[in-house]
């Protein structure tokens, strides 16, 4: 799983064909205008293929400038050919109705991907209350990477949930009665992980699958606790201390993540879809806003500091001498968080001190994950943002 189980379905699909290479040719359809022209010809007609949804879904986890629109046809299209009948078929008996729904499980995937970045409701619904996307294991032509598929599409449920708990009003305070939610969504994110471990054996089949497995739920388990940033309402003693829990929580996850890309080599992460980059990033910058705070968080056994794994990160990502800088979004990150340590004034942690960090200055941080060009930012605009303010992201006023 490369890129995550959407691109271990992706390369099913395509046979022999390297999602690497097939992103590439898109990336220069896109330089010429060429994918445009194709993409803008399949808007008014009525003959669509499945190679057309495979083919946008490519484009809607790798190309963050035109995915949202490529999203957005690749889900109509998908309701075209009526895809999400043969749900109800599960498992399946026919070889078309399995290849139904395994693509729309793919769009689906893509759509959530694409939802969570921008910060947009998702176009796909689950149908989980019709039937559990795990029926779909029980077909006759399941292939063990449909384990992986069906364990992001549980996943993803989960962070729809999230989003329809917590919405995308990033201007408004979590309101404390929610506060009891975050427990419970922590809860099915456990369960959906420990049902998954206990079902896939990562260790002897595929260690970077595992990895990738783990990177989405350290990603999604941030994305819940990060709602706790949005800003505090008047809050009780008890609720301001489950807050601080939650926000620590958030931190943990993000060092998780930044752990998890800078121990991997470059050519691997060109490989991942734009989604980790903007995960990357939004959980770089929280860690840099939290490195002013004296606190003891690692994620190895080495001890080291956030600041430590932060500059391994800037390293991974940085292009060697000679080579050109990565267009991928993930890769193009590591000079602006380089500039944001240095404006942000992050330094080591003092491990001396065991009190509890001061969030403050972390609430009021806008975690829509609505663009890449997070580190786009000039020093000064870095600086004057403070401690509260929000990072202006793709589209700015």
């Amino acid at each position: 799983m490369a890129s995550g189980a959407a691109a271990m379905a992706l390369r099913e699909s395509f046979g022999d064909r390297k999602i690497p290479e097939i992103s590439r040719k898109i990336t220069a359809c896109v330089a010429c205008r060429k994918l445009k022209n194709e993409v803008s010809g399949k808007l008014f007609t009525s003959s669509y293929t499945f190679d057309d949804v495979r083919a946008l879904c490519v484009g809607t986890l790798w190309l963050p400038e035109v995915s949202k629109a490529l999203n957005g046809l690749a889900v109509r299209i998908a309701t075209e050919l009526d895809l999400h009948r043969s749900i109800t078929k599960m498992p399946h008996t026919k070889r078309a109705c399995y290849d139904r729904t395994r693509l729309y499980f793919l769009v689906y995937l893509s759509d959530h991907h694409c939802f969570l970045t921008h910060g947009k409701p998702p176009l796909t619904r689950d149908f989980h209350s019709l039937k559990s996307p795990r029926a779909f294991l029980e077909s006759r032509f399941s292939s063990p990477s449909d384990m992986i598929l069906i364990s992001q599409v549980e996943l993803w449920s989960i962070n729809s949930q999230v989003f329809d708990t917590f919405g995308a009003d990033t201007d408004n305070c979590v309101d404390s009665h929610k506060l009891a939610q975050i427990s419970c969504l922590e809860d099915s994110y456990k369960q959906c992980r420990g049902y998954w471990l206990g079902t896939m054996d990562f260790d002897t089949r595929d260690h970077f699958a595992g990895r990738m497995f783990d990177f989405y739920f350290h990603s999604a388990k941030f994305y819940l606790f990060s709602h706790v940033f949005r800003g505090q309402s008047e809050l009780s003693t008890e609720a301001l201390r489950d807050v601080e829990h939650y926000a620590l929580r958030a931190l943990e996850h993000a060092l998780s993540i930044v752990c998890f890309v800078s121990c991997e080599t470059r050519e691997c992460l060109q490989q991942l879809p734009y989604y980790i980059g903007a995960v990357t990033a939004f959980a770089s910058v929280c860690l840099v806003k939290a490195s002013s705070q004296k606190r003891d968080i690692i994620c190895n056994k080495e001890g080291e500091d956030i600041i430590t794994h932060l500059h391994r990160l800037v390293q991974v990502l940085h292009p060697p001498p000679g080579e050109t800088q990565s267009s991928h979004p993930l890769l193009g990150i590591a000079k602006g968080l380089d500039t944001a340590m240095h404006s942000a004034g992050a330094h080591q942690f003092d491990h001396n001190q065991h009190s509890l960090p001061d969030f403050n200055g972390l609430f009021e941080f806008d975690f829509a994950l609505d663009g890449l060009d997070i580190f786009n930012v000039d020093s000064t605009e870095l600086s004057t943002a403070g401690t509260t303010g929000t990072f202006p992201l793709s589209e700015r006023e």
